[in-house]
């Protein structure tokens, strides 16, 4: 019988060359002889491999193949190399450049010499969890063939946009009808988009609930805005031809590219972030693209990454300062709030910048600690000076939906061996307080452990009177713009005066914050406060500023 010829190593990388340009997979060849691998280019770009030719095939697999898959990976290959099998077939992950992982699945043949010895693997390697070139369900090209055309676009310099849009409700549409009512949706959306969409205008199906219409002619906002509208109205429209069932709106952001736009991905995140502003604003609405919004997010994202290293490095770039808190009929400090700080690149993040997103984020938690914990200490250290000195803290509605252990502060207070009234938890009024649960179960906790509470920015939130019913503090603390506002004009005034008045008849003390010059202090007194906070005594200060304020 004779045998067919056995091409060469060499004749096998002629053939790869010419291939891989026009695949999506990667080719390689195995010379089992001389311990010889040859792979596409595209491999090398994308994963660790050392080089396309490399030698010492088994153990260079090392570099790039994951460590928990590698020893099943060379079991397997030892198989083909000693003739046991013919091929190599296996799933396993690599590790990409960018240093994620990577599932592949790997396929090869042996090709044997007249003495039935391998000398030759020849195969190739794909990734599984690329996502598709084409949807099947809406009959369009997929995510990968889109982005595939975006940057080739961007490359020959063309210009035009990109409109991102996402159904608003597919996740209650396929709870409610099931996801083969879904796909029915999809499909109808991307047949309504086609509807819509005229010449050098193209629609891709994304992932998920996602479409892209990308025109490569018009950089005209106006003719983007006119599909987003025309479609808006067709999904309408069909919604009442199917009796209002699966009803559902589309959110979109819109990206204009021009000929000097060539950073690919730079366009992806300028879209992405358009269509999540769409959603964040409130579905069902169009957001064209703006560099001065996208520099605010840019910030935002930089200054959430600050926090979270702050917090993973032992809270550096975080301070507390304290501002007094003086007994209105005798003028002695008898408490501070501890106000949090943070330091970012030489200089001192505004609280309203960064506390909002410690909240977000869940940080505020564990930065909930840290607070109580150094509070707690300089309250120690001023009761060395000041019988009966209290230290107050803000605790937001917020960290008690996120779960705050007040257990761990109990805990830290009594290590402290301090009496817990010597903390005042300060409660930030908002519009969520009213009967909520999960804030009264906390406060009542709170009061009958002996912690002092107090509800802060009093006047500027909802249900003032029903939060004091509610939550029956020992303290409120007058925001300063109500202070202002009553020093403005007789009306504010007197309505300060009767809300001191009631919360005396209910026992309740007051803390009048914003007091800044003697005129203030002057009139303020008039109302019978029990307590001031304000420039008027002095501004936050770092420990040692309280200290020296403290001797003077």
């Amino acid at each position: 019988m004779e045998h067919k010829k056995i091409p060469t190593f060499e004749e096998c990388i002629r053939i790869i060359e010419y291939l891989y340009p026009s695949m999506h997979d990667y080719v390689y060849v195995y010379d089992i002889k001389k311990d010889l691998y040859q792979i596409s280019p595209k491999a090398v770009e994308k994963f660790k491999i050392p080089s396309t030719r490399f030698s010492d095939v088994i153990n260079a697999h090392k570099f790039f193949a994951y460590e928990e898959d590698y020893d099943s990976l060379v079991k397997d290959l030892q198989k083909v190399v000693s003739g046991e099998e013919d091929s190599h077939d296996l799933m396993y992950r690599w590790n990409g450049r960018d240093n994620n992982l990577y599932w592949i699945h790997c396929v090869g043949h042996a090709v044997k010499d007249e003495n039935n010895k391998p000398v030759l693997l020849i195969g190739c390697v794909n990734e599984v969890g690329n996502a598709n070139f084409a949807d099947n369900v809406t009959g369009l090209l997929g995510d990968e063939s889109f982005k595939s055309m975006l940057n080739s676009s961007l490359l020959k310099n063309k210009e035009g946009f990109v409109i991102k849009l996402c159904i608003d409700e597919m996740k209650t549409i396929n709870e409610k009808y099931g996801f083969e009512y879904g796909n029915s949706i999809l499909k109808r959306t991307a047949d309504l988009i086609n509807e819509v969409i005229g010449e050098n205008q193209y629609c891709y199906k994304l992932t998920n609930d996602e479409y892209a219409i990308i025109d490569f002619v018009s950089s005209n906002v106006e003719d983007a805005c006119n599909i987003y509208e025309q479609l808006r109205w067709k999904v309408s429209d069909d919604i009442v031809k199917r009796r209002y069932e699966g009803v559902y709106t589309l959110s979109a952001g819109l990206v204009k590219f021009s000929k000097a736009d060539n950073d690919y991905n730079l366009v992806l995140k300028k879209l992405e972030f358009s269509l999540d502003t769409a959603i964040k604003r409130g579905r069902n609405q169009l957001y064209i693209y703006n560099d001065d919004d996208y520099g605010q997010f840019i910030n935002k994202t930089q200054l959430i990454k600050a926090l979270n290293e702050a917090v993973a490095n032992d809270f550096k770039g975080f301070m507390l300062y304290y501002q007094p808190i003086v007994d209105a009929n005798t003028n002695a400090t008898v408490a501070a709030e501890a106000l949090l700080r943070f330091k970012y690149e030489n200089r001192i993040i505004p609280p309203l910048e960064f506390i909002p997103l410690l909240e977000e984020t869940g940080l505020i938690v564990v930065v909930g600690r840290f607070i109580i914990k150094q509070s707690a200490k300089f309250c120690k250290k001023m009761r060395e000076h000041i019988k009966d000195f209290r230290v107050s803290m803000n605790i937001s509605y917020v960290q008690i939906i996120k779960g705050v252990q007040f257990k761990e502060y109990f805990k830290i207070i009594e290590k402290l061996g301090l009496p817990y009234d010597s903390i005042v938890i300060e409660l930030t009024e908002s519009g969520y307080l009213e009967d909520n649960q999960a804030v009264k179960s906390a406060w009542n906790k709170l009061k009958n452990d002996g912690i002092r509470l107090a509800i802060d920015d009093f006047g500027t939130g909802y249900s003032n009177i029903h939060n004091i019913s509610m939550l029956s503090p020992n303290t409120i603390k007058i925001d300063m713009s109500l202070t202002k506002n009553a020093l403005k004009t007789n009306y504010d005034f007197e309505l300060l005066r009767n809300i001191v008045s009631l919360a005396h008849e209910l026992k309740i003390n007051v803390v009048v914050e914003g007091v800044e010059t003697e005129e203030e202090y002057l009139k303020i007194m008039q109302i019978n406060p029990d307590y001031i906070q304000g420039y008027y005594y002095s501004k936050p200060l770092p420990e040692d500023g309280f200290n020296e304020y403290i001797k003077k």
